[in-house]
């Protein structure tokens, strides 16, 4: 059993990589190897970096193993299910490429995976499930749990496409979700998708200004210079959509422009 005070205080990191000469078996900044571990409250990191590539923060092959609140950090490869029955609740674990790895029957419950910014010319891989027969009775199980970017990762300034300045108040609040920590508290990241509904982001906060019509016995509408109309039974769809209107002047002209002389 290994208990810490959070995720905040107490921190064993390493930096063993595979670079640097050593086999990624061996990289680990912790192994557990004995069944029934219990790990609580802790923060596991290898701290080499992604030009290093493999480089385990955890490395676990402890049947009916349990871990609680225990955050992972590192790039490639950082948490190794190496074998036998693991269960996580509640962790976080970072990464680039295949970092949650191995043959291990393992469930992940209510966790935070965050995607850390790869090299150049990489992708963010989450699982590499180590299963090499159909049969065999192993799997990387992810219930409930929230897949995010890396708050350092996921900057706005770098999502240019966005409709600016209106979803940078998104953005920051869901950076500030994902710096909090576990999914299920109330400022977690599963708390703002609950609210704000990400898909309806762009109709409730980059909504394009627009006429609107105010139910008057004349059928008047607000929404700047030129836009009163005529008596509601007048009304042509043309008024609302001037382009269509002069689109449709424009076809009359050509129709009405007499033949060239030869």
């Amino acid at each position: 059993m290994m208990i810490g005070d959070g995720t905040s205080k107490t921190k064993i990191t390493g930096k063993l990589n595979y670079i640097d000469g050593t086999a990624t078996f061996k990289t680990a900044t912790v192994a557990i190897v004995g069944d029934g571990f219990i790990g609580k409250d802790l923060w596991i990191e290898n701290s080499a970096g992604a030009a290093k590539h493999q480089a385990v923060a955890l490395r676990v092959q402890s049947d009916k193993s349990v871990f609680y609140n225990v955050r992972m950090d590192g790039y490639q490869d950082t948490l190794y299910v190496h074998t036998k029955r693991q269960f996580y609740r509640e962790c976080t674990i970072s990464g680039t490429i295949d970092f949650i790895f191995g043959d291990s029957p393992s469930v992940f419950q209510n966790c935070l995976i965050l995607a850390r910014k790869p090299l150049d010319n990489q992708q963010n891989i989450v699982t590499a499930q180590g299963r090499k027969d159909r049969r065999q009775a192993s799997a990387i199980i992810l219930h409930n749990c929230t897949i995010s970017a890396d708050p350092a990762y996921f900057r706005p300034e770098e999502a240019a496409h966005l409709p600016w300045p209106a979803m940078e108040g998104v953005l920051e609040d869901l950076r500030a979700a994902v710096a909090a920590g576990r999914p299920d508290r109330p400022q977690g990241m599963a708390s703002l998708v609950r609210r704000l509904r990400p898909q309806l982001l762009l109709l409730h906060r980059a909504r394009q200004p627009r006429p609107r019509r105010r139910h008057e016995p004349e059928g008047e509408m607000e929404g700047g210079e030129g836009h009163r109309l005529r008596p509601r039974a007048e009304v042509h769809r043309g008024a609302f959509h001037p382009g269509q209107r002069v689109a449709a002047e424009d076809r009359r002209a050509v129709h009405s422009r007499p033949p060239a002389d030869d």
